[in-house]
């Protein structure tokens, strides 16, 4: 029996920091996942570019590799593209929203910092849901688009630039009541282990990955997945919109328990 497909579309490889989560809940699943590294960071275009560049690489995925769940893996295109794709198409849709909400009610101190690119800090959505989750907890944004860039090198190429994490978390270094800091950006999750050496173990970190999935796989079990007894290992088909060679040492810096096949071909315009 088939096994189902899971769709991914980020700006580059944040998104695969989701993919590790679902991983973590679900039976096998096979992936189709496109970094648009044309278009990277989305988190720099105007809202209008992003449901036209996502729409037409949904559309053009969905012919190329049909699959059953489309992931937007980017908070800042969830913020403005999940309306248009989900009247355009049939298949779910699964965005990524900035963790405010448990982030809130974590903090002891009710001090939270929410780390985003500066597109997403700067939507009224995010206004929005710091407005209805903060429940009186004091939220402080910090938005950043190096940090982006500094998640893709580490793990493209092994290069970390801590001196540059610091300096971008100075607000939260020097604020002593912040006790949690939300990671609003899927490519954060990669930093976790230099954000823990520079803020120390007392600032609490949180992202949607785990919420994302758990998402994701109730979809699964609801579109006749559940009665199947999918065997075998999860493969993923990685697609780049440009310089695919970029991303072939993925495997040996992520955990990648699966079956990897990179496509040697780029989308076109």
């Amino acid at each position: 029996m088939s096994i189902p497909t899971v769709c991914i579309i980020d700006s580059g490889i944040g998104g695969l920091s989701i993919l590790q989560e679902i991983e973590k809940l679900s039976s096998p699943v096979s992936y189709v996942y496109c970094a648009d590294k044309k278009y990277f960071p989305y988190g720099g275009l105007p809202s209008d570019i992003l449901v036209e560049r996502v729409s037409y690489l949904a559309e053009w995925l969905f012919k190329k590799r049909p699959f059953d769940i489309l992931v937007v893996a980017c908070n800042t295109a969830s913020t403005v593209v999940l309306p248009y794709l989900r009247s355009k198409f049939n298949f779910p849709v699964v965005g990524v929203v900035p963790a405010i909400k448990p982030g809130c009610l974590i903090s002891s101190t009710k001090y939270v910092a929410l780390l985003a690119t500066e597109a997403t800090i700067n939507r009224s959505y995010t206004d929005d849901l710091i407005r209805e989750f903060s429940n009186q907890t004091v939220v402080f944004k910090i938005g950043s688009n190096d940090l982006v860039r500094i998640a893709e090198d580490k793990i493209l190429f092994g290069v970390i630039d801590e001196k540059s994490i610091a300096k971008i978390l100075k607000p939260i270094i020097n604020n002593k009541k912040i006790d949690t800091l939300v990671l609003a950006c899927t490519h954060f999750p990669f930093l976790i282990p230099e954000l823990i050496s520079i803020l120390g173990p007392k600032v609490k970190l949180v992202d949607s990955g785990t919420a994302i999935a758990k998402r994701v796989t109730d979809i699964l079990g609801k579109i006749s997945y559940c009665n199947r007894a999918p065997r075998g290992r999860s493969k993923l088909d990685f697609i780049s919109t440009e310089n695919i060679s970029d991303y072939k040492g993925l495997s040996n810096h992520l955990n990648l328990q699966l079956d990897v096949n990179f496509l040697d071909f780029c989308v076109s315009d």
